[in-house]
């Protein structure tokens, strides 16, 4: 991936902004990372479209997160909301705490045992073959060369709206804790007529980049400080910290073949495996849900009736 920066965008963004803020989401070393995912998640340069773009104003909307959905009200959560009549009394919440891929049987922490005649599994791979004790051996050798890195999220709630117009903030400087800031406060007109401002920090994390959690909300908001987000003076209504292992599939050479590999195999048992770390595929949460639809919609072609409420 580092080479592949340089000859597509040359030295100077790749000194100044690619490689460092790649080498901080990825959290692992760029020579090691294929680059072949990249043409679905960084829009390569256009000779014409740069130029035109530094001396006029430009809209570029030419590539596939141009734009994004939120709801009017509330927060992201609230588009999983229309799910819930949908499925009725069918929702069970456990932990999985092993799979039987010959009796077709899964059992959850508690015991209970639940028979499948196909499983959709959203569960990560790897997790997924270890759970699943008859798993062949290829498939444990191949959920081993998974990779993935994982998240810190500093969540803090400002006493003062309209801190910033800006919805996200990229952050290459390797002086400053997170990649990215999100401000989903900006993300509609009802969050943004609320008396308050939310902001998320992610702060990427791997075996090959430590991050002390210890102290790392206070690092964040010192950074926020010195980028003038915030005055000295801004009372801090709420803040934690959230720890995510799963964030981001990190594609190496190794994985790429791993994965298709654990996706044909698990099939033939009678797994169909959707979502980001179900597939091991960087796609966003919108394509998670879709891809688990289709998934269904193969096993069942025909419309499952909405449940009528009593």
């Amino acid at each position: 991936m580092k080479e592949w920066i340089e000859v597509s965008f040359g030295h100077g963004i790749s000194r100044h902004f690619l490689t460092p803020y790649n080498e901080k989401l990825r959290a692992h070393p760029l020579e090691e990372i294929a680059s072949e995912w990249t043409s679905e998640r960084v829009v390569n340069p256009d000779f014409d479209a740069i130029v035109a773009g530094a001396l006029t104003p430009h809209d570029f909307r030419d590539y596939p997160n141009a734009v994004v959905s939120y709801p009017a009200k509330g927060g992201f959560w609230n588009l999983y909301e229309g799910f819930l009549p949908r499925v009725g009394g069918r929702l069970r919440r456990g932990t999985v705490r092993s799979v039987d891929l010959g009796r077709r049987v899964v059992v959850t922490e508690d015991g209970e045992r639940i028979p499948y005649d196909h499983l959709i599994s959203t569960m990560p791979l790897d997790e997924l073959v270890v759970a699943a004790e008859d798993a062949p051996a290829s498939c444990r050798e191949a959920a081993a060369a998974l990779r993935h890195s994982s998240l810190h999220l500093v969540n803090l709630v400002v006493d003062r709206p309209r801190l910033t117009e800006m919805q996200r903030v990229y952050v290459a400087d390797p002086d400053v804790p997170f990649h990215k800031l999100v401000v989903n406060s900006n993300s509609s007109p009802s969050l943004r007529a609320l008396p308050c401002t939310g902001i998320q920090a992610e702060i990427s994390w791997s075996p090959h980049k430590h991050v002390a959690r210890e102290g790392l909300e206070h690092r964040v908001l010192e950074a926020l400080h010195r980028m003038g987000i915030l005055e000295r003076d801004d009372h801090v209504l709420d803040l934690n910290v959230v720890s995510i292992d799963y964030a981001y599939p990190v594609y190496t050479a190794e994985p790429a073949a791993a994965r298709s590999h654990l996706l044909e195999t698990l099939e033939g048992l009678g797994v169909s495996c959707a979502g980001r770390f179900g597939e091991w595929l960087y796609v966003n949460s919108d394509d998670a849900v879709l891809r688990g639809k289709l998934r269904a919609e193969a096993l069942a072609p025909r419309p499952v009736a909405a449940p009528t409420a009593s």
